[in-house]
This record gives structure tokens, C-alpha cells and sequence, in this order.
């Protein structure tokens, strides 16, 4: 079954990301009859008692669980880090931690060539400080990335920790870099808030931050225990051990430490 994003709706998905062709995630479904089908005939359930599913799962609650056969959950979304002008113009967007969302899950890119960047380089080194902010745009110009980054390890979070009214929001980017025989390379990996609708009049009007404490390289919480690295005596004893190499080079970890402690 393909899910596509003009039948995706944020009023009931536990996992929000920016509604984008350039990600892509994969539950499976199989062995399965119709699990909107109420019916309890061939099943245990007794009539107006039909077990439903809840939010433990990436399958949207208020389903017949004995329709549902073998389930591979959401695992990883994968792809690229979206651009700006992949969001469609008729996106609705909210203020999610003082930034425009789903915007600040993308990244601009700035296709220029390796002598074209020189050029704004030079001219950035050689203009005057009279001339401060357009030295200052071009520093930023050349900053830009020159094409998208990946997404391979962007692990979807278990839905089974939420609370009540709680979703999983992919608000931001962060990359980790990786090494390997042909060089080193970056990859994106995604930071998850935890938040609640903010609902009027029936409509979601935006989201509150609940928690900011989900590692953007498995996925998992991080507990304010976790932190400190010193007290586990074997590595397998410590829950984020792959990933505190990444969290190293990431800003991201002194945004979360605050909010967990």
C-alpha cells in the first residue's frame, strides 16, 4: 500500500513532517483483511466491544486490531533535506519554537560552481568595511550548501512513548559527519520535538513544545541521567553509546540538556 501526502492529515498523524516528495518512509502492512471493517464475525470481539488500536503503533487509532496481521512499523524516513521551494505554496504553516515550521525543516540550496563561490569569496575579501552588509550577504551567499544532503539514518521515534494528544514534529536538521574509504561526507539526521495541537474552533491553530529530548541519531529519549557518559562501566550498558560520537560535533545537545534537566 502506497500512502501518499494529499491523504496525509496532521490532525491525526503521530509522526509531523514537512509534506515533501523528497522524503519518503515505509510502513508494511501484510496478511491482513480490511481493519476499518467492524464486523466481529471470525474474531473474538463481541459485538459493540471490538478491540481498537490505540496510539502505540503508526497505525492511526480506532482500527479493528484482529483485521491487522504482520505490521512493520515506521522505521526510518529517508531521502533528502528538503529545499524551500520543495514546501507547495499552499502548505499551512505554524510558529513552532519561534520559527516558521514545516519551513525550518528544509535547507536552501545554492547550485553554484567551485570558482563561481571563489568569486564571492574574493569579492567579500576585497570590499571595504564601509561596505558591511553586502560583505556580510555575501559571507552568507557563500555559505549555502551547494546541493541537498542526505537522509539515511533518520529513525522514526517509538509512538508508544507519547502521551496523550502527544506527536512526534520533525522541526530541524542537523548533519553528522561520517568517514569512509573515499572520503568523509555529512549526512542529515532529524530533531524531533515532542508536542501537542493547540485546536480551536476544530482547527489546529499550532503546537506546543512538550519536550526536546529525542537523540537524532537513534531516535530515543535521552534522560538527563544519560548524560553523563563517566557512569557506565561497559559500553553496552550505556543506552546512546553509537551516538555519542556524532553528538559531539552537534550545538544541537546544548539546546536539549536544559529542557531534560
Amino acid at each position: 500500500m502506497d500512502v501518499h501526502w494529499k491523504h496525509y492529515s496532521m490532525g491525526s498523524a503521530v509522526y509531523l513532517l514537512p509534506p515533501v516528495r523528497t522524503l519518503i518512509g515505509t510502513l508494511v502492512l501484510k496478511d491482513s483483511n480490511n481493519p476499518r471493517d467492524m464486523s466481529v464475525n471470525g474474531c473474538d470481539c463481541k459485538e459493540g466491544e471490538v478491540r481498537l488500536t490505540d496510539q502505540s503503533t503508526g497505525l492511526r487509532p480506532g482500527l479493528h486490531e484482529c483485521n491487522i496481521g504482520t505490521l512493520y512499523d515506521w522505521r526510518k524516513v529517508y531521502g533528502q533535506v528538503p529545499r524551500p521551494e520543495d514546501l507547495s505554496h499552499s502548505s499551512t504553516s505554524w510558529t513552532v519554537d519561534g520559527v516558521q515550521w514545516p519551513q525550518s525543516a528544509t535547507e536552501r540550496v545554492l547550485s553554484l560552481s567551485y570558482g563561481e563561490r571563489s568569486y564571492l569569496d574574493s569579492a567579500n575579501y576585497w570590499l571595504d568595511k564601509q561596505y558591511e552588509n553586502v560583505k556580510n550577504g555575501l559571507a552568507a551567499l557563500s555559505k549555502i550548501r551547494s546541493t541537498q544532503l542526505d537522509v539515511f539514518e533518520a529513525r522514526f521515534p517509538d509512538a508508544a512513548e507519547l502521551g496523550k494528544d502527544e506527536r512526534y514534529l520533525l522541526h530541524h536538521w542537523v548533519t553528522i559527519k561520517k568517514n569512509s574509504s573515499s572520503g568523509d561526507y555529512e549526512l542529515a539526521v532529524p530533531v524531533w520535538y515532542v508536542v501537542t495541537p493547540v485546536v480551536e474552533d476544530r482547527w489546529i491553530k499550532g503546537w506546543n513544545v512538550v519536550r526536546k529530548d529525542i537523540c537524532p541519531v537513534c531516535g530515543k529519549r535521552i534522560l538527563p541521567e544519560h548524560l553523563n557518559e563517566g557512569q557506565y562501566k561497559h559500553s553496552y550498558d550505556d543506552p546512546h553509546h553509537g551516538c555519542r560520537e556524532s553528538w559531539a560535533s552537534m550545538t544541537w545537545l546544548k539546546e536539549m540538556a536544559p529542557a531534560t534537566a
